[in-house]
């Protein structure tokens, strides 16, 4: 699909469709805006035409002979009025504006919460993400406070319109009739330039906005400086950048190219309004049809119309703009298709245990050609220990993903005692597990709620203390003088506590402990641990855990040589299964594999066992 066409996918609402849906949002979170908006439209037109009436009047008084101090108090009274209504505008839109802010947030809130509902496969597709990066402008400045600020202007404009054109008209209504012509003609170049620039420029941007982005947070990110300077990827990476800005920039030369040609086009417009305005009201001054205090006052008028007929417009092109980010924002977080929660299914029932089946499942990954399993057909039993084994890429982490739903089957089944786990809640089915994932990530939070993954109030001290050392971390804790209190990460807590890999990883066995699922899933939570710490963990855990269905993932066979059965995955498919003994004797690719690590884990043995006989030699001596 082009760009163009997937732009044109989105849905556009009208101005009016989108005002509702705003203000929908004020009326839910913030009703005072409403009134402060009404209160500052009246108090900025009466502002602008006390002046202009002034002067009519003092022109006039000049003219009968009226006395300085006459004129003075004219002067006095029109000031004292203009500073009181001025300062109440600039009161009234000193209280608007936190409203909109809030409102603003309510926004980003709502595109956040889209995010943390959205099934985990649609993160990983770029058109989802394309339109996540639209949306995202919507929600902040851009869209949603823009369009309530914009929306505001253009009512007080449009006020503003009113009170003009019934001015103008007790001249000649026909003038009223020239002048709005040439206003809509300015307007209507306006909005069909924003519209160009939007699916031209704007919209083909937001791809090239999450690359620099990303290559942004690469070059600058902690985390990627050490790769950064060993394998000198400086000048690639700089290179790469420049690639994706130079192919931003000229999109935004044509954004630039566009608004040059409105802006010859528009004044050309703009310079016959003013030769017909002046030439009538001359021709009316000079036929003696006008006095001198109305001249003033009728092409003041006159320019005001003009003015505030086009600033309309502009504002009603910048509302356009916004509304069309509110289509982008519209269309990414009210879209039901890509939500975890899914319409006719039913909650998980209780069970005592539960089996679940792999029927002949095939996955591929989307946008890719390549199955990553085939045909797989696999039996998980209720309370028994099985191990995946195999080869980077053999397809384990995929297995563990199909499992517990964070993707569903390409082709064929899983089954939950007996049942397709499509027709299960999402949501509820994700309760039946405790995963411990390979990539593991700390929130910015206290360790008790990283642990519990709950807010602090509802963590069970006892409880997580115990899961914290059931996982090896019962010396960490003692080492925090916070204890389960202690903030976690530097990014908002500048007294944080980062963890090493190895304790991360320990950390997410604590969590799945805490969890108590039915189920307990382990994708290789333990790579950052040498061999033989990684096994006597596995036993260690194992023990915990008795009596759950259990899932371990590992590409280091000794590691799992325990579990009731095993599961050899070589290129996405299963090509052995069986016990740890079965399939030894058997001499398949699992044996092989298995006597090809072995020399590494007794080499590692020996390299301990001499470790602590050489400690123990020195501490006799």
């Amino acid at each position: 699909m082009s760009k163009k066409d997937k732009n044109k996918s989105v849905k556009e609402h009208s101005i009016f469709s989108n005002f509702i849906y705003v203000y929908k949002y004020v009326w839910k979170y913030k009703k005072s805006m409403l009134i402060l908006t009404l209160l500052w439209i009246a108090s900025c037109v009466s502002l602008n035409y006390i002046w202009n009436f002034t002067s009519k009047f003092i022109i006039d008084d000049v003219m009968a002979g009226a006395s300085v101090s006459s004129l003075i108090a004219t002067l006095i009274i029109a000031g004292v009025i203009s500073a009181v209504t001025n300062f109440g505008a600039q009161g009234i839109d000193y209280l608007w504006w936190p409203r909109a802010h809030f409102i603003t947030f309510k926004f980003v809130t709502r595109y956040n919460q889209k995010f943390m509902t959205m099934r985990y496969e649609h993160l990983e597709r770029p058109e989802i993400l394309d339109k996540a990066e639209k949306a995202k402008k919507a929600a902040d400045w851009g869209g949603s406070a823009g369009f309530l600020n914009n929306s505001k202007i253009f009512m007080q404009d449009a006020a503003n319109i009113v009170v003009s054109a019934v001015i103008i008209c007790t001249l000649n209504p026909l003038l009223l009739i020239v002048f709005t012509a040439t206003g809509l003609l300015k307007a209507y170049m306006n909005v069909k330039t924003k519209k160009e620039d939007k699916r031209l420029c704007w919209d083909n941007m937001a791809p090239f906005n999450r690359k620099i982005r990303y290559l942004g947070q690469v070059q600058s990110d902690f985390s990627f400086a050490k790769d950064i300077r060993i394998y000198n990827m400086r000048s690639f990476l700089k290179s790469k950048h420049t690639s994706v800005n130079n192919q931003a920039h000229k999109l935004f030369i044509g954004h630039k190219n566009r608004w040059l040609k409105w802006e010859m086009k528009n004044y050309v417009v703009t310079l016959f309004e003013t030769l017909f305005q002046y030439g009538y009201l001359i021709f009316m001054l000079v036929n003696g049809n006008l006095e001198l205090g109305n001249f003033v006052l009728y092409s003041t008028i006159i320019n005001n119309y003009t003015m505030f007929l086009r600033t309309t417009f502009v504002m009603y092109s910048e509302m356009k703009q916004n509304s069309m980010e509110i289509d982008d924002f519209r269309d990414f977080v009210d879209d039901d298709s890509t939500n975890d929660v899914s319409e006719n299914t039913k909650p998980v029932p209780k069970a005592d245990s539960y089996e679940i089946e792999f029927k002949n499942v095939s996955f591929k990954y989307y946008g890719q050609e390549k199955y990553a399993l085939k045909n797989l057909s696999l039996k998980l039993t209720p309370g028994k220990t099985l191990a995946i084994v195999g080869l980077n890429g053999a397809g384990k982490t995929t297995f563990i993903k199909l499992l517990c739903r964070i993707y569903d089957v390409t082709e064929g089944q899983i089954l939950l005692n007996g049942v397709d786990v499509r027709e299960y809640d999402r949501l509820d089915y994700f309760k039946i597990f405790s995963p411990v994932f390979q990539n593991v990530e700390m929130f910015a939070l206290n360790l008790g709620e990283n642990v519990a993954m709950l807010p602090d109030k509802r963590v069970e001290s006892d409880k997580t203390v115990r899961v914290l050392k059931a996982s090896g971390l019962s010396d960490k804790l003692k080492s925090m003088k916070d204890g389960l209190k202690t903030q976690m990460t530097k990014v908002i807590y500048d007294e944080g506590i980062d963890l090493s890999g190895g304790e991360k990883q320990k950390l997410s066995l604590a969590k799945a402990l805490y969890k108590d699922a039915p189920i307990v899933l382990l994708d290789e939570p333990t790579a950052a641990l040498d061999p033989l710490a990684e096994y006597e963990l596995y036993q260690s855990f194992d023990e915990i855990i008795k009596g759950k269905t259990a899932v371990y993932i590992s590409h280091r066979l000794s590691s799992t040589r325990f579990c009731d059965n095993i599961a050899m995955f070589e290129n996405g498919s299963l090509i052995e299964y069986g016990t740890h003994d079965s399939l030894l004797k058997s001499g398949g690719a699992y044996a092989h594999l298995f006597e090809v690590q072995a020399q590494y884990y007794k080499e590692e043995q020996k390299k301990k066992e001499m470790e602590a006989y050489e400690s123990e030699v020195a501490f006799s001596e």
